[in-house]
């Protein structure tokens, strides 16, 4: 699993692959796990990790099965800060992604994820500018 991760740190797809992986076989916390380890400043948030587990399990049992992701937005600032947005396509309805990496050196790590059912009126408007 080490090298699985060390490799998949080369690339925000390899990271947002196997998050989703994860999330797909129903292994939440997991998932969460594995994100977070990318960066190891973060684990210290253990309060916010287990809420994050917590919240995403109870919304995920009430939305269904899980059929996959799509990066709808995806901003760069330099070439070591990348901001992604993916809808995560559930039976009932999706689930929108946030996810902020950075690349201080050799590996991209995970600086912010956030998780809702429904886009803020900023994200409406550049989720609109991209399918005009």
């Amino acid at each position: 699993m080490l090298s699985l991760q060390a490799a998949s740190q080369n690339s925000v797809d390899g990271i947002l692959d196997h998050f989703f992986e994860l999330y797909g076989e129903e292994k939440t916390d997991e998932s969460v796990d594995y994100i977070f380890e990318t960066n190891q400043y973060l684990l210290t948030a253990q309060q916010q990790i287990i809420s994050i587990k917590e919240k995403l399990k109870t919304i995920t049992s009430l939305i269904g099965q899980y059929y996959g992701y799509d990066k709808v937005i995806q901003k760069e600032a330099g070439s070591s800060y990348v901001l992604v947005r993916c809808i995560v396509r559930h039976d009932r309805q999706p689930l929108f992604f946030t996810f902020v990496f950075y690349k201080p050196d050799q590996k991209w790590q995970l600086l912010t994820v956030r998780f809702d059912d429904k886009l803020d009126d900023e994200e409406m408007r550049e989720l609109k500018n991209v399918i005009q």
